[in-house]
């Protein structure tokens, strides 16, 4: 059993594979207070819930955008299981190279979506991350990374439509019945609903039109499935596309190990 973790500044998912094939995933807040024991205990829980003995974790690999909690959720794979976790690094992944001006700063989630993305459904792939941030990232046909896209996530502009004027409440995200609400609520949803949907509808139409072949146009993300049936240029809803990518990674460096 590989245990595949991606930690992301909103959420933690994780993922138990037998290769190729993910058996259970979970998703935790993101914990900048919690130990190493605390989340040791937890992914002991997790696995137990699951009918998962510790025994059978047998590896496990990390992909991480927030480097002060990479520490501590790579000592709690250790206490866990007794396993030393690969830390997956964007300038060591067999297969796919990132043809950028900055390979190094390309997030490893965003790079994992892109491997996953030409493995299970082909390239070139433009993959919509509905996360924290709303990334857009392309590959090439050959399924390097080719550059991309990054906008503010749905929750960080209810956050910020908030903070910033005081008179506004704080909403949840919701599909509103039609476009123009007559209250201050019913406005402010549709307008982050509906303008999230027409912001990337048209980014995915300037990105095809920039690139020089049909894309396969995959989803991902906590609010995937919420908001890509309004888009009908995607043609894949896959939430777990993140872990399948560090699965993925992990298997092709076990094949790169000399």
């Amino acid at each position: 059993m590989l245990l595949a973790i991606d930690v992301g500044n909103t959420n933690i998912s994780v993922g138990a594979f037998e290769i190729p094939e993910i058996h259970h995933s979970w998703c935790l807040n993101s914990d900048h207070s919690k130990t190493a024991d605390e989340y040791a205990l937890l992914f002991a829980y997790l696995l137990n819930s699951a009918g998962i003995p510790h025994i059978d974790v047998a590896a496990a690999i990390i992909g991480s955008v927030v480097p002060p909690m990479t520490r501590a959720v790579a000592s709690a794979v250790r206490l866990a299981f007794q396993i030393e976790p690969e830390i997956a690094k964007a300038d060591r992944i067999p297969g796919i190279l990132a043809r950028v001006e900055r390979p190094g700063e390309v997030g490893i989630d965003r790079l994992a979506n892109c491997v996953a993305a030409h493995e299970r459904y082909g390239s070139p792939a433009i993959i919509v991350d509905f996360g924290t941030t709303t990334t857009f990232d392309v590959t090439s046909a050959t399924g390097d990374y080719v550059g991309g896209v990054i906008a503010p996530g749905v929750s960080m502009s209810i956050e910020s439509l908030g903070q910033g004027a005081a008179q506004l409440p704080r909403i949840e995200l919701r599909r509103p019945d039609k476009i123009v609400g007559t209250n201050t609520i019913a406005c402010m949803e549709s307008g982050t609903y509906w303008g999230y949907v027409y912001l990337v509808r048209e980014m995915i139409k300037s990105i095809v039109e920039e690139i020089p072949h049909a894309p396969h146009v995959v989803a991902t993300g906590g609010l995937a499935t919420l908001l890509a049936d309004e888009i009908t240029s995607i043609n894949h809803v896959d939430p777990v596309l993140t872990l399948h990518g560090l699965a993925i990674m992990h298997t092709r460096l076990q094949e790169d190990i000399p």
